[in-house]
């Protein structure tokens, strides 16, 4: 009897054992496909086997743990792909923003306007008494006023949507972001270290493990974090060397303005962060080329209005008067005409005759003067730089963005193969398991048999 007892448990350990994994396969197939869950399965041992005058009788098995399948390396080569991704996407959206507004139709309206400006000087040194004519130059100087004014003002609107002087913009939003995640993990860590480091019954919190991990890849698009996990199974999440989320505690972030640029910081201590890839990093450079490139379409501006002004105003005008500045540009973004008489345009080099033409040639030759601040560009030219750079910069960016979102499907892809699940590998051990516990479950009856005759005999 006691024999049949011990066969009895050792038929109900294997069901036991067999339902908890077909739990496991059933789970992996629900979740087959998913991004961010790591494929588990049953880690089986043998029960305490039993001592008997034959020998050593095995009792069953008992199922251990429930395992996750995990690649610390591949992990880490993920998030760091997914940095790079993240630095790449940000930074070059943001060029292209700058592209379109420069040249939405492929070419730089800029420069056609001061293309146009130049071909009105000619026009009067065509016929400088002509009315007409300098009309139409004041137009063109209000219209390349306006251009100015305009790509400036726009670059500026670029950078305000990263990131304005009262803290709003995407980088604000992203930072908010940032903190709340953080937040999360450390919730997560809490969790996790209750049920894998207690006393009673521990056991590795897969579900929540993977939920931590998401989050984690989701920062790491956000910044250039590092991941450490301590004894009590709580992650300790960095930046530049400041803790994000240490065990179940943060320390919140903040972007601001400060010294012309954007600062990340910690509130706590206002400790400065310097990040070096991720998205945060990405709209950071990209604020800052966004403000070299409007100081130096300023400079452009200055460098135009300061040769036309200083060349106008060696002539005469029409009235014999020595000519007067024709723009003025000492507000960033407010670029103006200053003379609407078209009798004041200085055109001749000799106040005493009205149809010379020697100042506006002049003023003409002087926009295709190399100039010093302008590395050495001349005016007419300096617009076709300025856009072909920016152009240049696009195009290289686009590049490295492909390069890093094919870093970042490669390691997917690594991951995958190691953590994903394979849903005919789950279909293979089913049908494994199934007849395991057809198995199990006839031998019970047999068993059940045996007992029944034993009684009848007994009887």
């Amino acid at each position: 009897m006691a024999g049949l007892s011990v066969a009895m448990i050792t038929g109900k350990s294997a069901l036991s054992a067999q339902q908890k994994q077909m739990n496991v396969i059933a789970n992996n197939i629900a979740n087959a496909g998913r991004v961010g869950h790591h494929k588990q399965s049953v880690s089986v041992t043998n029960n305490t086997p039993m001592q008997d005058g034959a020998g050593s009788i095995g009792t069953g098995i008992h199922v251990e743990s429930v395992l996750r399948f995990y690649d610390e390396a591949l992990e880490k080569n993920l998030r760091q792909a997914t940095q790079q991704e993240g630095y790449h996407q940000s930074y070059t959206e943001q060029l292209e923003l700058l592209e379109s507004l420069l040249a939405p139709d492929g070419s730089f309206s800029l420069g056609g306007s001061i293309d146009q400006f130049a071909n009105a000087l000619q026009d009067i040194a065509n016929q400088p008494d002509s009315t007409n004519f300098r009309n139409a130059l004041l137009a063109q100087a209000n219209e390349v006023s306006e251009e100015f004014n305009r790509h400036y003002s726009g670059i500026e609107q670029l950078k305000g949507s990263i990131l304005n002087l009262s803290g709003d913009g995407k980088l604000s939003t992203i930072t908010t972001q940032l903190n709340d995640i953080s937040e999360q993990i450390a919730n997560l860590n809490s969790q996790i270290s209750e049920i894998e480091t207690r006393r009673f019954n521990p056991h590795q919190a897969n579900e929540l493990r993977d939920k931590r991990d998401e989050l984690v890849l989701d920062l790491s698009a956000i910044a250039d974090i590092t991941v450490v996990e301590d004894s009590k199974k709580m992650y300790t999440v960095s930046i530049d060397g400041s803790n994000l989320v240490q065990g179940t505690s943060i320390n919140p972030v903040e972007i601001v303005i400060d010294n012309s640029k954007p600062i990340l910081k910690t509130i706590s201590d206002a400790t400065p962060i310097n990040p070096t890839s991720s998205e945060i990093k990405g709209l950071m450079d990209a604020w800052q080329y966004l403000d070299e490139r409007q100081t130096e379409l300023w400079n452009f501006a200055n460098t135009f209005s300061d040769t036309v002004n200083s060349t106008h105003s060696n002539g005469f005008d029409l009235d014999g008067n020595q000519g007067e500045p024709l723009f003025e540009a000492n507000t960033p973004g407010n670029m103006i005409v200053s003379i609407n008489n078209t009798r004041k345009i200085a055109a001749s080099s000799d106040g005493g005759t009205t149809g010379n033409n020697e100042n506006i040639m002049a003023i003409w030759n002087a926009l295709n003067e190399p100039m010093a601040n302008l590395n050495n560009s001349t005016i007419l030219s300096q617009s076709n730089h300025f856009i072909n750079e920016v152009a240049t910069v696009v195009f290289q960016q686009k590049a490295l963005t492909q390069g890093a979102e094919a870093g970042v499907r490669m390691f997917q892809e690594a991951v995958s193969q190691k953590s994903g699940v394979s849903i005919d590998e789950e279909m293979v051990s089913m049908l494994e398991v199934q007849r395991a516990y057809q198995a199990s479950a006839r031998f019970i009856n047999v068993l059940d048999d045996m007992l029944v005759s034993i009684l009848s005999i007994a009887n």
